[in-house]
């Protein structure tokens, strides 16, 4: 087959070790939907994780975000919201498309967040994300960039790649999480399919 080489994601929490990833890191209710279906005995699929976000979202406490840079805003963002997702792949938690415009070889990060509204405004959101059309939704932000430094006003467990980050298990109040994208990280062999 041919090689081509794809982008992974390089995420640290303050000055610690990176780690790679390939998928997505994120802060918030999918963090915290994602560690509570690692530990259950559901079966999996998106059924059992958007079951894991509603039982998330019932303990979900408030919580202020601050992303930086975040290029369309012009220097940092701060909200009130329900998470932060930063995805080089398009699809998280059993193949939902959460970042659908994502490209795992354009060197960019795709971000999105969720920012503050009732909670039934996340079941919306949720049940959009199945589909890939909640960036319509104005309650739900999509920009670009290469890197991001995401801080959390109260401690937050972090997540990538359906586990919890050991480095943001949790990771403290204003602890700068810097996740930033690596380009063309690995080589991938893709086999020759039938003409």
């Amino acid at each position: 087959g041919a090689a081509r080489p794809v982008d992974l994601i390089g995420v640290r929490a303050a000055e610690g070790q990176e780690q790679l990833v390939a998928g997505s890191v994120y802060l918030g209710i999918v963090a915290e939907g994602g560690e509570l279906l690692n530990r259950s005995r559901l079966a999996r699929g998106r059924a059992a994780y958007q079951l894991a976000g509603l039982r998330a979202l019932v303990a979900w406490e408030p919580a202020r975000f601050t992303v930086e840079p975040v290029p369309a805003a012009g220097g940092s963002q701060e909200f009130g919201g329900f998470c932060v997702v930063a995805a080089n792949s398009g699809y998280l938690a059993a193949g939902t498309p959460a970042a659908p415009d994502a490209d795992v070889t354009d060197g960019l990060l795709d971000i999105i967040t969720v920012h503050d509204g009732p909670r039934r405004s996340f079941v919306r959101v949720m049940q959009r994300a199945a589909k890939g059309t909640h960036l319509g939704l104005r309650q739900v932000g999509a920009d670009r960039a290469a890197s991001v430094t995401v801080l959390a006003d109260r401690p937050m467990r972090a997540g990538a790649d359906g586990e919890t980050l050991a480095c943001a298990a949790p990771l403290p109040a204003g602890t700068p999480l810097r996740i930033r994208a690596r380009p063309a990280a690995l080589n991938v062999i893709r086999g020759q399919g039938p003409a």
